[in-house]
Protein backbone atom coordinates (compact mmCIF):
# COMPACT_ATOMS: atom_id res chain seq x y z
CA UNK A 1 0.00 0.00 0.00
CA UNK A 2 1.50 3.55 -0.71
CA UNK A 3 0.94 4.84 2.59
CA UNK A 4 2.63 8.19 1.69
CA UNK A 5 -1.00 8.80 -0.69
CA UNK A 6 -2.67 8.81 2.76
CA UNK A 7 -1.57 12.04 3.68
CA UNK A 8 -4.51 13.43 1.72
CA UNK A 9 -6.95 11.72 4.18
CA UNK A 10 -8.59 14.55 5.87
CA UNK A 11 -6.19 16.52 6.13
CA UNK A 12 -4.43 17.86 3.26
CA UNK A 13 -5.51 21.38 3.83
CA UNK A 14 -3.35 21.81 6.63
CA UNK A 15 -0.52 19.83 4.32
CA UNK A 16 -0.98 22.48 1.73
CA UNK A 17 -0.84 25.30 4.24
CA UNK A 18 2.89 24.51 5.42
CA UNK A 19 3.58 23.39 2.21
CA UNK A 20 3.51 27.23 1.10
CA UNK A 21 6.49 28.12 4.07
CA UNK A 22 9.46 27.58 2.56
CA UNK A 23 8.93 30.62 0.21
CA UNK A 24 8.62 32.97 2.71
CA UNK A 25 11.64 31.96 4.33
CA UNK A 26 14.02 33.76 2.03
CA UNK A 27 14.00 37.57 3.18
CA UNK A 28 15.30 36.20 6.44
CA UNK A 29 18.42 33.77 7.15
CA UNK A 30 17.17 29.99 7.20
CA UNK A 31 17.29 26.94 9.68
CA UNK A 32 17.68 24.55 8.10
CA UNK A 33 14.30 22.55 8.52
CA UNK A 34 14.20 18.38 9.02
CA UNK A 35 10.42 16.94 8.36
CA UNK A 36 9.86 13.34 9.48
CA UNK A 37 6.96 12.71 6.48
CA UNK A 38 6.85 9.17 8.03
CA UNK A 39 4.61 10.78 10.97
CA UNK A 40 2.28 11.80 8.72
CA UNK A 41 1.50 8.70 6.35
CA UNK A 42 1.43 6.59 10.13
CA UNK A 43 -1.49 9.03 10.48
CA UNK A 44 -3.14 8.82 8.03
CA UNK A 45 -2.57 5.04 7.52
CA UNK A 46 -4.20 5.20 10.88
CA UNK A 47 -7.45 6.84 9.62
CA UNK A 48 -7.61 4.34 6.92
CA UNK A 49 -7.64 1.54 8.83
CA UNK A 50 -10.64 3.43 11.05
CA UNK A 51 -12.46 4.44 7.64
CA UNK A 52 -11.92 0.95 6.51
CA UNK A 53 -13.33 -0.87 9.91
CA UNK A 54 -15.75 1.84 9.28
CA UNK A 55 -15.35 3.20 12.90
CA UNK A 56 -15.48 6.75 11.37
CA UNK A 57 -17.19 8.42 9.04
CA UNK A 58 -15.67 10.64 6.94
CA UNK A 59 -18.65 12.61 6.15
CA UNK A 60 -20.32 13.25 9.80
CA UNK A 61 -20.87 17.12 10.08
CA UNK A 62 -17.88 18.62 13.04
CA UNK A 63 -16.22 21.49 13.46
CA UNK A 64 -13.52 22.47 16.18
CA UNK A 65 -10.98 25.40 17.24
CA UNK A 66 -7.34 24.68 18.18
CA UNK A 67 -4.95 26.75 19.84
CA UNK A 68 -1.74 26.03 19.10
CA UNK A 69 1.75 27.23 20.93
CA UNK A 70 5.05 27.05 19.18
CA UNK A 71 8.18 26.14 20.61
CA UNK A 72 11.48 27.44 19.66
CA UNK A 73 12.69 24.48 18.35
CA UNK A 74 9.79 24.53 15.99
CA UNK A 75 7.35 22.20 17.43
CA UNK A 76 4.12 22.16 18.72
CA UNK A 77 3.95 22.30 22.47
CA UNK A 78 1.90 19.42 23.34
CA UNK A 79 1.61 20.79 27.02
CA UNK A 80 0.36 23.92 25.94
CA UNK A 81 -1.80 23.26 22.96
CA UNK A 82 -5.26 22.21 23.13
CA UNK A 83 -8.81 22.03 21.45
CA UNK A 84 -10.62 25.08 22.78
CA UNK A 85 -13.90 24.69 21.14
CA UNK A 86 -15.33 21.28 19.16
CA UNK A 87 -19.01 20.47 18.14
CA UNK A 88 -20.41 17.38 16.00
CA UNK A 89 -18.71 14.19 15.36
CA UNK A 90 -15.89 13.84 18.14
CA UNK A 91 -14.69 10.47 16.05
CA UNK A 92 -13.36 13.23 13.46
CA UNK A 93 -12.76 16.18 15.99
CA UNK A 94 -10.07 13.42 17.46
CA UNK A 95 -8.70 12.54 14.07
CA UNK A 96 -8.11 16.24 13.42
CA UNK A 97 -6.24 16.89 16.53
CA UNK A 98 -4.07 14.01 15.73
CA UNK A 99 -3.74 15.35 11.99
CA UNK A 100 -2.68 18.87 13.94
CA UNK A 101 -0.10 16.81 16.19
CA UNK A 102 1.50 14.88 13.73
CA UNK A 103 2.28 18.03 11.54
CA UNK A 104 3.44 19.40 14.78
CA UNK A 105 5.45 16.41 15.11
CA UNK A 106 6.74 15.86 11.46
CA UNK A 107 8.36 19.68 11.79
CA UNK A 108 6.07 21.90 9.68
CA UNK A 109 5.61 24.40 12.59
CA UNK A 110 9.28 25.03 12.19
CA UNK A 111 8.41 27.17 8.78
CA UNK A 112 6.44 29.20 10.97
CA UNK A 113 9.23 29.64 13.80
CA UNK A 114 11.34 31.13 11.37
CA UNK A 115 8.87 33.58 10.50
CA UNK A 116 8.77 34.68 14.08
CA UNK A 117 4.98 32.80 14.83
CA UNK A 118 4.61 31.80 18.59
CA UNK A 119 0.76 30.81 18.32
CA UNK A 120 -1.43 29.78 15.62
CA UNK A 121 -5.19 29.39 15.74
CA UNK A 122 -6.62 26.79 13.83
CA UNK A 123 -10.38 26.12 12.90
CA UNK A 124 -11.85 23.47 10.78
CA UNK A 125 -15.27 22.65 10.06
CA UNK A 126 -17.74 20.28 7.78
CA UNK A 127 -21.16 20.20 7.49
CA UNK A 128 -23.27 18.82 4.45
CA UNK A 129 -22.52 21.78 2.01
CA UNK A 130 -18.92 22.65 2.73
CA UNK A 131 -15.58 21.79 4.21
CA UNK A 132 -13.29 24.56 5.68
CA UNK A 133 -10.26 24.59 8.07
CA UNK A 134 -8.04 28.32 7.87
CA UNK A 135 -5.07 28.81 10.05
CA UNK A 136 -4.38 32.40 11.63
CA UNK A 137 -0.67 33.38 12.92
CA UNK A 138 0.06 36.34 14.60
CA UNK A 139 3.17 37.87 13.19
CA UNK A 140 3.67 41.03 15.36
CA UNK A 141 3.19 43.70 13.11
CA UNK A 142 1.03 44.72 10.38
CA UNK A 143 3.41 44.95 8.15
CA UNK A 144 5.35 41.58 8.56
CA UNK A 145 1.69 40.18 8.11
CA UNK A 146 1.09 41.94 5.38
CA UNK A 147 4.74 40.64 3.62
CA UNK A 148 4.35 37.25 4.52
CA UNK A 149 0.61 37.19 2.90
CA UNK A 150 1.91 38.76 -0.57
CA UNK A 151 3.99 36.04 -0.04
CA UNK A 152 2.13 33.28 0.32
CA UNK A 153 -0.27 34.21 -2.12
CA UNK A 154 2.86 34.82 -4.50
CA UNK A 155 3.10 30.82 -3.60
CA UNK A 156 -0.40 29.52 -3.98
CA UNK A 157 -0.64 31.52 -7.67
CA UNK A 158 3.16 29.89 -8.79
CA UNK A 159 1.54 26.29 -7.56
CA UNK A 160 -1.43 27.02 -9.64
CA UNK A 161 0.82 27.54 -12.60
CA UNK A 162 3.61 24.53 -11.73
CA UNK A 163 1.41 21.44 -10.47
CA UNK A 164 -0.32 19.00 -13.25
CA UNK A 165 -1.92 17.01 -10.28
CA UNK A 166 -5.86 17.61 -10.00
CA UNK A 167 -6.26 17.27 -6.25
CA UNK A 168 -3.70 19.60 -5.62
CA UNK A 169 -5.42 22.63 -7.91
CA UNK A 170 -8.57 21.89 -6.27
CA UNK A 171 -6.97 22.70 -3.30
CA UNK A 172 -4.98 25.62 -4.46
CA UNK A 173 -7.83 27.20 -6.61
CA UNK A 174 -10.06 27.46 -2.95
CA UNK A 175 -7.34 28.96 -1.24
CA UNK A 176 -7.18 32.48 0.13
CA UNK A 177 -4.65 34.24 2.10
CA UNK A 178 -5.72 37.65 3.95
CA UNK A 179 -4.15 39.86 6.59
CA UNK A 180 -5.28 42.40 9.08
CA UNK A 181 -3.77 44.33 12.28
CA UNK A 182 -0.77 41.93 13.20
CA UNK A 183 -1.90 38.52 11.69
CA UNK A 184 -2.54 36.70 8.51
CA UNK A 185 -4.77 34.06 7.81
CA UNK A 186 -4.80 30.85 5.24
CA UNK A 187 -8.38 29.24 4.28
CA UNK A 188 -9.33 27.11 2.21
CA UNK A 189 -12.99 26.10 1.67
CA UNK A 190 -14.64 23.49 -0.99
CA UNK A 191 -17.87 21.76 -1.29
CA UNK A 192 -18.02 19.00 0.79
CA UNK A 193 -18.94 16.83 -1.64
CA UNK A 194 -15.97 17.36 -3.52
CA UNK A 195 -13.35 17.22 -0.86
CA UNK A 196 -15.29 13.82 0.14
CA UNK A 197 -14.74 12.15 -3.29
CA UNK A 198 -11.14 13.17 -3.23
CA UNK A 199 -10.96 11.57 0.43
CA UNK A 200 -12.73 8.41 -0.31
CA UNK A 201 -11.06 8.17 -4.31
CA UNK A 202 -7.78 8.34 -2.60
CA UNK A 203 -8.19 5.77 -0.01
CA UNK A 204 -9.39 3.14 -2.59
CA UNK A 205 -6.25 3.90 -4.56
CA UNK A 206 -3.97 3.46 -1.89
CA UNK A 207 -5.98 0.32 -0.85
CA UNK A 208 -5.96 -0.97 -4.04
CA UNK A 209 -1.86 -0.44 -4.70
Amino acid sequence: MNRIRLHIIGFCGILLMFAAFPVLAQDKPVVETSINKRLLADFAYDVYKKWNAKEVDLNAPFSLEFEGFITNTGKLDLERSKIVRSEGDPKLVDIVKNGIEAIGESGYFQYLQQLGVEKATIVASQDSQNFSISMLSDSKTKERASTIASGLNAAVKMGKMQTKNDDEKLLLDNTTVTSGDSAFKISLAIPSARFQEMILRNIAKSAND
